[in-house]
């Protein structure tokens, strides 16, 4: 099975960092640190110049990728759960993410939207199993041979 390219591997860690080498986290350049970082043997915190919030976003990334599905490149329409989903706790005025019900589209949105601390919810609709984009190509086809 060939898989689709989520570019989630294309996440460059070192554009973080203020690039100045300074050794502070023991490790003789940022390059070092973020292989440290990658294999799990350093924690983004321990550099002086990443803010907690880039840190966050950092180790946000790497649990991604531990838990990120596979998907295939093609694939049929492969229904998935309808209905809504809520995330942090969210509140009546929180904000609603719309999505397809293609299982793998809920597989890689779930996994990414997990590591948020924001309260909202996401509605997941009845698109055939299809993503949004071919739901809608689908949708537009039917309507002009119509």
């Amino acid at each position: 099975m060939t898989s689709a390219d989520l570019y989630i591997d294309k996440v460059d860690f070192y554009r973080y960092l203020d690039k100045s080498d300074c050794s502070e986290c023991g490790f003789s350049s940022c390059e070092l640190f973020i292989e440290a970082i990658s294999k799990g043997l350093r924690k983004p915190q321990e550099c002086s110049f990443i803010g907690r919030n880039k840190a966050y976003a950092l180790e946000a990334i790497k649990k991604i990728k531990e838990l990120w599905p596979d998907v295939p490149l093609l694939t049929h329409p492969r229904p998935g759960f309808t209905g809504l989903v809520e995330l942090n706790e969210p509140a009546r005025e929180s904000l609603v993410l719309l999505s397809g019900n293609n299982e793998y589209t809920e597989q890689v949105l779930l996994t990414v939207l997990g590591t948020t601390l924001c309260p909202f919810s996401v509605l997941f609709v009845d698109t055939d199993g299809n993503t949004v984009d071919m739901a809608m190509i689908y949708h537009l086809q039917r309507q002009h041979h119509q």
